[in-house]
Order: C-alpha cells, then sequence, then structure tokens
C-alpha cells in the first residue's frame, strides 16, 4: 500500500493524530512523510487541526448548512 493510502487510512482510524504519532506508527521518518502530508493537505484530503491530522469535514449531501 502507498504511503499516501496508509496515512489516510491511519488518520481514519484514529480521528486525529499527530504527524510525529503517524510517522512512529507507520514507521516512517517525519522526512518522508512531510511531502505526503503537504500533497494531502493541499489536494483538501487531509487536514491539520490544533497539531492534530484530521480528515476534512464534508458538507452533507444535498443539502444546506443549518
Amino acid at each position: 500500500m502507498r504511503l499516501r493510502s496508509r496515512v489516510l487510512a491511519t488518520v481514519a482510524a484514529e480521528v486525529g493524530i499527530t504527524d510525529r504519532q503517524l510517522a512512529e506508527t507507520l514507521h516512517v521518518t517525519a522526512a518522508e512523510l512531510r511531502p505526503v502530508i503537504g500533497q494531502l493537505i493541499g489536494t483538501r484530503r487531509l487536514d491539520s487541526c490544533w497539531g492534530y491530522l484530521v480528515l476534512p469535514v464534508r458538507p452533507a449531501a444535498g443539502g444546506q448548512s443549518a
């Protein structure tokens, strides 16, 4: 499985995780992880909130926000 897919799967399973914890969990270095995180944030597949990596919030299907 590619690192990108592993990052997304791990963040989804953990709900939120720091980049340091993510690197430890995936057994990679921060240097290997940094460009992948940057790409995923840039394509809006990943977000950062208060130091945690999280999946972005998606609007409800066909709905208007309250």
